[in-house]
């Protein structure tokens, strides 16, 4: 629904000028507002933000068009059930999860009714106990 777009949206941009940004902030600010973003949404009109195309139907033949375009990477942040989208659609190729120490006892699940085969490439444990988990989607 567009609704992390929501919140980024409003919050990068500020982080460019602000003095109480961290220089993480502050590089992750300059990075998002340069690089180009895709809004895949049923609910939202229009995407104002700087480089922002809006996706609003037909989204497996956007992916698909996007896919043949782009030459980087293609990534979903903050929106698991696109994520779960594009893998039973067989869209993704790679799955980068970060899984945080947290125990919410219900949710989405992320692999339910998923025909891929995911094939663990890269494990890591950040300082914080974060994993970092990377998977070829085939």
């Amino acid at each position: 629904m567009g609704t992390c777009y929501l919140r980024n949206d409003a919050y990068w941009p500020t982080m460019l000028d602000n003095p109480e940004a961290t220089a993480y902030e502050r590089n992750h600010a300059a990075w998002i507002e340069k690089v180009q973003k895709v809004v895949c949404s049923k609910s939202l009109k229009k995407a104002v933000w700087h480089n922002t195309q809006l996706i609003t139907d037909n989204l497996i033949e956007e992916v698909e068009a996007l896919k043949e375009q782009e030459r980087q990477d293609i990534v979903v942040l903050g929106s698991p059930r696109l994520a779960r989208f594009l893998l039973k659609e067989k869209l993704a190729d790679e799955l980068k999860l970060s899984v945080s120490p947290v125990t919410l006892g219900e949710g989405l699940h992320l692999f339910k009714d998923i025909q891929s085969n995911l094939i663990l490439e890269r494990s890591i444990t950040m300082s914080n106990g974060v994993l970092g988990l990377t998977y070829k989607v085939s």
